[in-house]
């Protein structure tokens, strides 16, 4: 944000949401609503249900003070979503899926897009404030409250979770607010929610529906191994994407206010939530008033780290906010992608921007002793997901070849055949080295959708192309894989 205002397109979709300045038409296609008639629809718990939820999803340290919640509401919001695919990453799905029967897809156009979700881990935001140009899809945020027994109804604290969670992390500090009043909300940011444990999922199984909307998030996939990778798409080597990640996120919280402000004791539902007889909106507890919120109700805003973020830009753009306690929030670092040194940030946000890096070490036993003779050669590659669930240091080594022993002194050439640039290295007294060279290749979305939706594609499509050379004669000179590798979806048997 140091090049413009950080919050002027903000506020103006903020009065968008009500109806009002050049994005006024997003009242009438985003209406403020809970969606109830989406699988498996807006659930409420109590009692028995509401104390099996909790022992399965926290089995050794249950969150204190849940005695003071009254139940449990879940489901999810209908936002105006940002970051639409508009390039063709993601697969094709139905109008219906993109926007809502209050605005027609056979009149979409620039102002409103019929675009797929998927494959928006690279976009930014397409609008003028100027002209009201605007392309924006409809996208389902997942989110929960959690109800005091006393003082409905009850003012709302929405809290946010750190980069790499989901909203159930802030199921700890719901007891303890409960106890003073408060209603807490939270809901995922883009690109999170919750990933759960096989044992987790088979103990909400016990719920049925209301134990599938825990399951429910906004996090994907990245880098094909079938697990999801909250948190990865937030901060990136691309500062448009990343600050429109963050903006949208922003928005989501604004969209959320939005709907509790509706709950105004005259509103009646667009679609009662499953097991509420009350017509009244906002009542899930039949009886026959408001739970939380309303439109003169006091909100705080809070959150840790990435949470705590949002909940200081929240409270720039959102008037109706009364209160803001931002935790441990980067400390105002508006470059803080650069300089973090918390577990995956470093990996999604600068790693990417380099080269892979060549190794070449000698090969050795465990105790230092010469192994089979020659020198394994290894190609250390970012994966961008992996700090999610796996490695911290998010690196991967493929193996690219063994080769004969060198001599201290030859020297490593490393050239991008895509380019033309190329790097230098000497072999050490060791007999090994490193080099690296700067090289493009697709990552995320762009690179699952060539693999999996296009025609069958070679492997140099997917990235710049490599020589590796060791001098003198040339001794070793290597441009394809040696061993048969699998990374991200594509096997490379002696590919490039």
């Amino acid at each position: 944000f140091t090049t413009q205002t950080a919050t002027r397109e903000l506020t103006a979709l903020r009065a968008g949401l009500y109806g009002s300045g050049p994005f006024g038409r997003l009242t009438d296609c985003f209406p403020a609503g809970l969606i109830s008639n989406a699988e498996p629809g807006v659930q409420v718990l109590r009692d028995e249900a509401l104390r099996t939820a909790l022992d399965a999803l926290f089995p050794t340290a249950p969150p204190a003070d849940f005695d003071a919640v009254s139940h449990l509401v879940l489901g999810t919001i209908e936002v105006p979503y940002l970051l639409a695919d508009d390039d063709g990453h993601g697969p094709v799905v139905p109008d219906a899926a993109v926007v809502g029967a209050s605005c027609d897809p056979a009149e979409a156009n620039d102002w409103l897009r019929v675009l797929p979700v998927e494959g928006d881990d690279d976009e930014h935001f397409r609008l003028d404030s100027e002209t009201g140009a605007l392309t924006a899809i409809r996208a389902e945020v997942p989110f929960w409250c959690a109800v005091p027994k006393n003082g409905q109804p009850a003012p709302v604290v929405l809290y946010g979770h750190d980069v790499g969670g989901s909203r159930l992390d802030g199921l700890r500090l719901a007891g303890a607010w409960a106890r003073w009043g408060l209603a807490t909300c939270a809901i995922d940011a883009v690109g999170h929610g919750p990933v759960l444990s096989a044992e987790t999922t088979a103990a909400l199984a016990a719920l049925d529906e209301r134990g599938r909307v825990f399951e429910l998030g906004r996090a994907r996939d990245l880098n094909g191994d079938g697990v999801l990778d909250p948190g990865v798409d937030t901060f990136t080597p691309d500062p448009l994407h990343t600050r429109d990640v963050i903006r949208q996120s922003a928005l989501d919280w604004v969209a959320f206010l939005r709907v509790l402000r509706s709950f105004d004791g005259r509103r009646r539902w667009r679609s009662r939530p499953v097991g509420v007889s009350s017509n009244l909106a906002g009542d899930f507890d039949d009886d026959g008033r408001v739970d939380f919120g309303g439109p003169d109700l006091p909100v705080h805003v809070t959150g840790e780290g990435y949470g705590g973020m949002l909940a200081g830009i929240v409270a720039a753009i959102e008037p109706r906010v009364t209160s803001a306690a931002p935790v441990s929030a980067a400390g105002g670092l508006v470059d803080v992608s650069l300089r973090s040194a918390r577990p995956g940030v470093p990996q999604t946000a600068l790693l990417p921007s380099f080269g892979p890096l060549i190794i070449g070490l000698p090969d050795v036993d465990r105790r230092g002793q010469t192994g089979t003779g020659g020198v394994l050669v290894t190609a250390w590659v970012n994966d961008l997901a992996r700090p999610a669930h796996a490695d911290p240091q998010a690196r991967v080594g493929l193996p690219l070849a063994k080769i004969a022993t060198l001599d201290p002194g030859d020297l490593v050439v490393l050239t991008n055949l895509n380019t033309g640039e190329r790097r230098e290295a000497r072999v050490n007294a060791a007999g090994g080295f490193q080099v690296a060279v700067g090289a493009e290749a697709l990552m995320g979305s762009a690179r699952l959708h060539r693999l999996r939706y296009g025609p069958q594609v070679d492997v140099t499509e997917l990235g710049d192309l490599l020589r590796l050379e060791v001098y003198t004669d040339p001794k070793v000179t290597l441009e394809t894989f040696r061993y048969t590798v699998n990374f991200q979806e594509a096997v490379y048997p002696n590919q490039p």
